[in-house]
């Protein structure tokens, strides 16, 4: 999904490499901090999500910096959050679906 902000463009995706760069990154729990983006409008946590879902060099401080508003996200909080919640699908399969699909093909 592509978003943009105070006239930057940022492609946000969000797999595996996500909760691994924000567990890493933020020593935090990410189901925790999603509920919280979702249930408190937390536009910090919102922040710390978007920032794992894209490709950044800057470090999160000097991006949150690069922002002339620090309320940069007001007007995108429910696209990033839609992002997170309905846009993002699993890329891998889990192992007991693949064993049950080909059980049911046998049968």
């Amino acid at each position: 999904m592509k978003i943009t902000i105070e006239g930057r463009e940022f492609n946000l995706s969000a797999n595996g490499r996500f909760m691994q760069k924000y567990c890493k990154l933020f020593e935090e729990n990410l189901t925790l901090t999603l509920y919280n983006a979702l249930e408190k409008r937390d536009m910090y946590s919102i922040a710390k999500l978007m920032y794992c879902a894209i490709n950044e060099e800057k470090s999160f401080d000097e991006w949150l910096d690069s922002f002339n508003s620090p309320l940069f996200l007001v007007n995108h909080m429910d696209e990033v959050l839609k992002f997170l919640v309905e846009d993002t699908k699993p890329t891998i399969e889990n192992k007991d679906n693949k064993s049950s699909k080909k059980k049911k093909i046998a049968n």
